[in-house]
């Protein structure tokens, strides 16, 4: 029996999805450990839960200068746990993560036994003190949750001094992946695109964007660099880095469906405007719709979505997520 190539290619990203992979999500959380007197502590053991973590935890050590780096972080929400003879268990629970971070937390541990614990809860730090460049994280949540044409672009252009120089009205730039972000005077032609930080640009030219569209149900975070980017980006504009999903201990799926056409769209030309002008419709919308499906777990996740905007079948979009 002969297969489409549709369901060919959706065994593919399945098998790939199940893949081995190393993750790049660029988040660190960092610091230094000191005893009450503020002598530091080497030989301190830190673990990071989350259940964004396949291996649950990542486990780390402080140096001989007290320092400790928990590095290739996924976005989410950690228990840090650091634990040392002598000294009492100190657990910081809580503790949010974005993409593209380094969050400090410094500990200072008392002495006592093992089976004392400090536990601690907070608001997460939101500066990043280790780095000069001023960055704007959008959460899922937040994607999910601002009206905009659901892609990257889009929700660029709610950011306070972006501008995608052109409007999105009623999510009608959602498949144009030609738009491009500016911020403090930088210029068009030298936005970054990336993926888990590897960038996606072609080299047809500054800026120019891979010729396919990317599914907006595969990204877990977005995060926006405006001003002072590292040496690892060839231009000094906008860099977009957005983050995958990633299978995790726990089971979960989303689903979106849109649809609009022209009786979803208003009339704003009064009749005195359309007897001077000779004009009695503006610009109609035929029908735009979108659908995506996502579902994710232990041994990772497939996202299937499908978009017509105006009439033009733009077809589907299937992902695998690692």
């Amino acid at each position: 029996m002969r297969l489409s190539w549709k369901w060919s290619l959706l065994i593919l990203l399945a098998a790939v999805a199940l893949m081995p992979r190393a993750d790049f999500a660029q988040s660190v959380i960092a610091g230094v450990v000191r005893d009450t007197t503020g002598a530091v502590l080497p030989g301190v053991t830190i673990e990071a839960a989350s259940p964004v973590l396949i291996e649950k935890v990542r486990v780390s050590t402080t140096d001989n200068a007290g320092a400790y780096r928990l590095i290739d972080l996924r976005p989410g929400v950690y228990t840090v746990t650091f634990t040392m003879a002598g000294f009492n268990t100190f657990v910081r629970e809580g503790f949010e993560l974005s993409a593209d971070f380094t969050a400090p937390l410094n500990v200072d541990m008392r002495v006592g036994g093992l089976e004392e614990t400090v536990t601690v809860s907070g608001a997460s730090p939101v500066v990043d003190v280790q780095s000069v460049t001023r960055r704007e994280a959008m959460s899922r949540e937040l994607i999910d949750a601002l009206p905009t044409g659901r892609n990257f672009q889009t929700a660029g252009a709610t950011l306070p001094s972006v501008s995608m120089g052109r409007f999105d009205v009623g999510g009608s730039t959602a498949m144009q992946t030609g738009n491009t972000l500016v911020a403090a005077g930088s210029r068009a032609n030298d936005t970054t695109e990336e993926v888990d930080g590897m960038g996606i640009n072609s080299s047809l030219g500054s800026s120019s964007n891979v010729p396919v569209y990317l599914n907006n149900a595969v990204y877990e975070e977005q995060v926006y660099t405006l001003i002072g980017g590292g040496a690892d980006v060839q231009t000094p504009g906008v860099r977009i880095n957005m983050i995958p999903k990633a299978g995790g201990n726990e089971f979960s799926g989303t689903a979106v469906a849109i649809f609009a056409n022209t009786d979803f769209q208003a009339v704003n030309i009064s009749p005195a405007e359309a007897a001077r002008q000779g004009q009695t419709s503006a610009a109609r919308l035929d029908k735009l719709w979108d659908y995506n499906a996502a579902l994710g777990g232990r041994i990772g996740g497939v996202v299937i979505g499908r978009a017509l905007y105006e009439g033009l079948d733009l077809g589907a979009a299937i992902a695998a997520v690692p």
